[in-house]
């Protein structure tokens, strides 16, 4: 399996990913920008300075939200530390994810990774 972060920059508004496995790719915007257009059925969209064609089913899960507080964070994640070989942390701005970083550290992650943009990892099954 192959990760890719594509970060939050130039027709992205929240973090987008893609994920490629067994021969298919998988888009995960978390935002409305490209998302919405996607869901109303573009044929196309702007991404990184490029047009891409969408050839792909779009399926859209309402009832989410990337925003959480630093403390609701830990509460969720804490309990996963011990089982987690990596944790990626995506959004935030700079210093307060830095912050995290090193209170999760101390909460028992072992690899915890800040990806930059365009950055691939490769993930073992």
């Amino acid at each position: 399996m192959e990760l890719n972060f594509h970060g939050a920059a130039q027709g992205v508004t929240g973090t987008c990913h893609r994920i490629r496995s067994g021969g298919r790719t998988v888009l995960l915007d978390c935002g409305l920008f490209q998302g919405r257009r996607l869901v109303e059925g573009a044929r196309e969209v702007r991404l990184l300075s490029r047009t891409v064609p969408v050839r792909a089913r779009i399926t859209a899960m309402h009832g989410f939200s990337a925003h959480a507080d630093r403390q609701d964070l830990l509460e969720a994640l804490t309990p996963l530390a011990k089982k987690a070989e990596v944790l990626f942390l995506v959004h935030g701005e700079d210093d307060a994810r830095t912050a995290l970083h090193g209170t999760l550290k101390n909460r028992g992650f072992r690899r915890i990774e800040e990806p930059a943009p365009h950055q691939n990892f490769v993930l073992n099954p």
